[in-house]
């Protein structure tokens, strides 16, 4: 919330010819309820208000009545979180953002902004489903590590070694579909790739070869659709001796 503070005393000339009832609306339709009327700590005065406060009377001990704080002012720092994320999705040209704060496990806060699918002006929902892109691999690293916890797996155990040594059903198709279809890639790589390479990304596999390949909606059912994108070709060096970043 601080940083948001601070964004926000920045961007005071800039709010002073904003709408705050939308972002009022804004925040209102994501579930946000800040309005308690309780004081913020915000302390700039909205410089649309300021020749409001140049009140002048005739009795130098006139009491001056306070101009009372705007719509802004009066917002709770959810409702301010709320129109920080529209702002930047108006800003940077983005369709749609959701945002969730979660606190010991409990959520406390959610907002979302902007439309699902612009082509058929679907808008977003706390509900929609949405691609977490590079967010999985935190995730797939976590599930590595409590494997790695509870001894099932080994760091430095190798691809091939894990493979040929897993004794379920999906384990034998995956072998039995890798021998088959990218034997050079099973038989040579996969024997140096550890799995401590793929989750410090030293294997030696590639990163996207264009935009389209970054941008592609293309859904994979299987790890053998994954795997065409590149088991057929050589990896980019040893594994274990360079950092490259790959997807």
């Amino acid at each position: 919330m601080r940083r948001m503070r601070t964004f926000f005393n920045n961007m005071t000339r800039y709010r002073a010819a904003r709408n705050y009832r939308t972002a009022a609306l804004l925040a209102g339709s994501a579930g946000v309820y800040g309005f308690t009327g309780q004081t913020s700590s915000y302390s700039d005065v909205n410089s649309c208000n300021n020749s409001n406060n140049n009140i002048t009377s005739n009795h130098s001990n006139a009491l001056v009545t306070p101009e009372p704080m705007n719509l802004h002012q009066k917002l709770s720092p959810e409702a301010r979180a709320a129109e920080f994320v529209t702002t930047q999705c108006i800003i940077q040209g983005i369709p749609g953002c959701t945002v969730a704060v979660i606190k010991d496990g409990e959520l406390i806060w959610s907002y979302c902004y902007g439309y699902s699918d612009v082509a058929n002006n679907q808008l977003l929902t706390p509900y929609s489903i949405m691609r977490i892109a590079s967010v999985t691999k935190p995730l797939t690293a976590t599930g590595i590590a409590i494997l790695i916890q509870h001894a099932k797996i080994s760091q430095d155990e190798t691809v091939y070694d894990l493979l040929e040594r897993l004794t379920s059903e999906r384990a034998k198709k995956i072998r039995t579909s890798l021998k088959k279809k990218y034997p050079n890639f099973y038989e040579t790589h996969c024997k140096k790739i550890k799995i401590l390479h793929l989750c410090n990304h030293t294997a030696g596999l590639r990163h996207y070869n264009s935009n389209e390949e970054y941008l592609s909606t293309k859904r994979f059912h299987s790890l053998m659709g994954v795997l065409a994108n590149f088991a057929t070709e050589d990896i980019l060096f040893e594994p274990g001796t360079k950092y490259y970043y790959s997807s």
